[in-house]
């Protein structure tokens, strides 16, 4: 009777628990880092177009260099390092819709 039991309960764990493969996993990753990218960039976007850009406006042209520094320190050296990165998930995003590995 115990065995019977295990028997049916695997067989039923089996229909009901799903399988991930690999590439779906990594689908998934990347779909979820997408996301908050997105979310990341468009708080980004509101916050320089909403708050910054007119409060820039009332500023004097002498504090604006200072305060452009205290504001985005390391913009310059983080240019290329974006571009890669943005580049690498691009190639994964490809390659995971492709099919290919």
């Amino acid at each position: 009777m115990h065995h019977a039991f295990a028997v049916v309960s695997s067989l039923t764990a089996s229909y009901v628990m799903p399988t991930i493969t690999g590439k779906e996993a990594a689908q998934l990753i990347l779909r979820w880092f997408h996301i908050i990218a997105g979310i990341a960039w468009v708080g980004l976007l509101y916050f320089f177009n909403l708050i910054n850009v007119p409060f820039m406006k009332q500023v004097d042209a002498a504090a604006k260099p200072k305060i452009f520094q205290t504001l985005d320190p390391a913009r310059p050296e983080l240019v290329p390092l974006e571009f890669a990165g943005d580049g690498l998930r691009r190639i994964l995003v490809l390659g995971t819709i492709s099919g290919r590995p």
